[in-house]
């Protein structure tokens, strides 16, 4: 059980590693924006959502101890407020973009 419980938290690690990653490059959009893989990234980190939940379960039925509700509660307030943070950039972009091609449709620009 506890090689197992290791095994979990190795896991959980690197979930929250991507989710680090993800921070990261979000924080930093603002002087080097990319946006192709800033929606590349976000389409990718929404998966890790269900991984974490999946594998913090696990550790929560092997191990009961309060500290593991802890964890949950950190990587959710986190998870949420950079894919809150990244969808706000993402549709401001949207509709940047769809104003400077309304615009440019109705100069006569394709």
């Amino acid at each position: 059980m506890a090689e197992r419980l290791h095994e979990l938290k190795v896991k959980r690690g690197q979930v929250k590693s991507k989710l680090t990653r993800f921070r990261n490059f979000v924080d930093s959009y603002e002087n080097e924006p990319n946006l192709p893989q800033l929606k590349v990234r976000h389409e990718r980190i929404v998966k890790c959502f269900d991984e974490f939940d999946e594998i913090q379960s696990e550790i929560e039925l092997v191990q009961e101890q309060s500290d593991e509700e802890n964890e949950r509660e950190v990587f959710e307030n986190s998870y949420f407020e950079v894919v809150a943070k990244a969808e706000t950039i993402l549709k401001s972009s949207s509709s940047d973009r769809g104003e400077t091609d309304s615009i440019s449709s109705r100069l006569g620009f394709q």
